[in-house]
């Protein structure tokens, strides 16, 4: 039973196959996939994702503001707030939400992202959902403020910035994500010497395409026994020792039960 722990589901890449793409999933084995949401739209098109295709395949999602859409709708946040709300009983994640150093407008509109962020991190805080967490060359600012709360609850997914930030973020209890990127990227690779096994999940990040194996297709919850193979390889494990491991870390995270 694989996990895939971070993917768009609601993404217009999936919709000619959607019901292809959950298939394909079941039929190499990964059962847990966790879409996450980026804005309004997103979110609304992910709690019909979830109507229509549980309980065939076990769908689970997040809901939340991404640092695009702080930066550039920050209207979203009223109405987002609101849905999380009203569906936190429906989510086991915030997210995907966090902050992002590399837009062109981060700076000019940093103080968006960062009340978006602390508005996110309050409704985790309250509803006890785990934070999923995008934080491109800004986890140094994305820990600063999990800190200020004290949040415990927390995953980088594909975290992508320096060693020693990792260090600090692993000393936390936080998770960290690998997608189809750890197949070909050496230095994503170095990152498991830093990140225990029982702190690791795997994602697919889906549609996001990927060079190496994937040669530029799309990324989908199918391709996660390539990660597993890859970090058994790395972790210099057995293959179903690192399935069960990811299997009941992501259990243990988002508090799910299953068998």
């Amino acid at each position: 039973m694989y996990v895939d722990a971070h993917i768009h589901l609601y993404d217009e890449e999936f919709d000619e196959d959607r019901e292809e793409v959950l298939q394909n999933a079941l039929n190499n084995d990964v059962e847990l996939i966790l879409s996450v949401s980026e804005d309004y739209e997103s979110s609304i098109k992910n709690l019909d994702i979830l109507r229509i295709y549980r309980p065939r395949y076990k769908i689970y999602l997040g809901l939340g503001i991404h640092p695009y859409t702080a930066i550039y709708n920050p209207g979203d946040l009223t109405k987002m707030v609101e849905l999380i709300s009203q569906y936190h009983d429906t989510i086991i994640s915030i997210g995907e939400v966090g902050l992002d150093r590399k837009y062109s407008d981060a700076d000019k509109y940093w103080d968006r992202q960062v009340e978006a962020f602390e508005k996110m991190i309050q409704l985790s805080i309250e509803y006890f959902k785990p934070l999923n967490i995008h934080s491109r060359r800004a986890a140094k600012d994305v820990l600063t403020l999990l800190r200020k709360y004290d949040v415990r609850l927390a995953y980088f997914h594909w975290y992508t910035d320096d060693i020693e930030t990792l260090k600090e973020i692993v000393d936390e209890g936080y998770y960290v994500g690998f997608t189809p990127a750890l197949l070909t990227s050496k230095r994503i690779q170095k990152y498991t010497d830093v990140v225990p096994l029982t702190q690791v999940f795997t994602e697919s990040d889906g549609p996001v395409r990927y060079y190496g194996p994937l040669n530029k297709s799309r990324g989908e919850p199918k391709h996660i026994p390539l990660i597993i193979n890859k970090i058994a390889e790395l972790y210099e494990e057995d293959v179903e020792e690192v399935t069960i491991v990811i299997r009941e870390n992501f259990k243990r995270l988002f508090r799910l039960q299953y068998g």
